[in-house]
């Protein structure tokens, strides 16, 4: 008997239409209905088939292994933070090895200067040069400086090289030649600058004067919140120097044609004097250098700005050469450079026009010469 009855699950024959127990019409349907109940009861005591088996041990194998390597994973992480933790491993980031000339000192570099930063830089430099301002032209250098091609000199050489120069020379001008700055880097954020200046010196007792083109090279950083010059050569393009005796010595009738020059001015020498000092002698540098009273603004107050140089566009700078006595007042002012169209007769008027706070050389007032640049500039 291979069927039973889907009511009460007795056996049945196979040529049986009903139950012999319960009544129940046994047909086609319910043999899929005692297929399933035969499953259902063989899975209760245990009797599944042999492939049934087999797949559901290889299911079983694979689950186990993806669960292991989970918990294999989790394990060893665990384990790798207990360890840190035990023995105190700090973890740090890593360390970059440098020399001197590498990344530290990279950090350490000074901020880069400016092209417009060299520019005002040099202006108020050559400013400084013209007027003979000694402790602004100090200002711009460096405490050590290779100085001249002649080795490293310390500031206090450059003082005293600055002022016995312009003790060799009445009158020292100097103007900055237009379209002559090239700026360049440097290591270091520094600045190499090469210009063309124009320059004019005159010594009044021995009538003699040089004027020229000298190219300069300035090497230019960084340093104690300024700009400084560390380095300064110079090469003179073209130069001309004209030299005359200005004080002759008296002609002596009959006198001895082996008695020398020097003789006579040794026995003369009081004349000499004299005669040398009928000259008016105006100092190109002093303790206290004379001063606008009322500052520059005094100066620019008298100037009218030609109706031409409006007209035509033209600004620069003039400069003005004043030569101030004891009393504060202008006896002469001279032209150094100017830029035309009226504006140099305005700011030569306006100079002459300005009393001055007199200049004084070891407490005593003297006569100095003082050299004025004025701007012209349309607003």
């Amino acid at each position: 008997m291979d069927k039973f009855c889907g009511e009460c699950g007795k056996p049945i024959s196979n040529e049986d239409l009903f139950c012999a127990e319960c009544g129940t019409k046994v047909g086609r349907e319910d043999d899929v209905k005692d297929k399933k109940n035969r499953e259902v009861d063989d899975l209760k005591s245990g009797k599944l088939s042999r492939s049934k088996k087999i797949w559901g041990t290889i299911l079983g194998i694979i689950i186990c292994i993806i669960a292991i390597g989970l918990l294999s994973k989790i394990f060893k992480t665990n384990k790798s933070d207990e360890k840190l933790t035990n023995n105190n491993v700090e973890v740090n980031p890593p360390t970059i090895h440098s020399d001197e000339n590498s990344s530290e000192k990279i950090l350490n570099k000074p901020a880069k200067i400016s092209n417009k930063e060299i520019e005002n830089f040099i202006s108020l430099y050559v400013d400084y040069l013209m007027i003979k301002n000694i402790d602004g032209i100090l200002s711009c250098y460096a405490n050590e400086v290779d100085y001249f091609g002649v080795g490293k000199m310390k500031i206090e050489f450059i003082k005293s090289d600055k002022i016995n120069y312009y003790k060799s020379w009445d009158s020292v001008n100097y103007w900055l030649m237009e379209n002559s700055l090239s700026i360049s880097d440097l290591p270091n954020n520094a600045k190499s600058v090469v210009f063309n200046m124009g320059y004019y010196v005159y010594n009044t007792i021995r009538d003699k004067s040089s004027e020229g083109i000298a190219e300069n090279t300035l090497k230019i950083r960084r340093g104690n919140n300024k700009l400084e010059i560390y380095d300064e050569k110079q090469r003179i393009i073209s130069s001309n120097t004209i030299e005359s005796t200005t004080v002759q010595p008296k002609q002596i009738e009959n006198a001895d044609q082996n008695k020398s020059l020097n003789e006579y001015a040794t026995n003369n020498s009081e004349e000499l004097l004299q005669t040398e000092n009928e000259l008016p002698i105006y100092l190109t540098t002093a303790e206290e250098m004379p001063e606008p009273i009322g500052g520059i603004n005094a100066i620019l107050g008298k100037i009218v700005y030609p109706e031409i140089a409006k007209r035509a566009g033209i600004e620069g700078k003039v400069y003005i050469l004043a030569f101030v006595n004891e009393s504060g007042s202008v006896t002469k002012a001279q032209l150094l450079k100017g830029i035309g169209a009226g504006c140099d007769e305005a700011a030569l008027d306006a100079v002459q026009k300005t009393k001055f706070k007199p200049g004084k050389q070891k407490g005593e007032l003297v006569k100095v010469q003082v050299s004025i640049p004025i701007i012209f500039k349309l607003q």
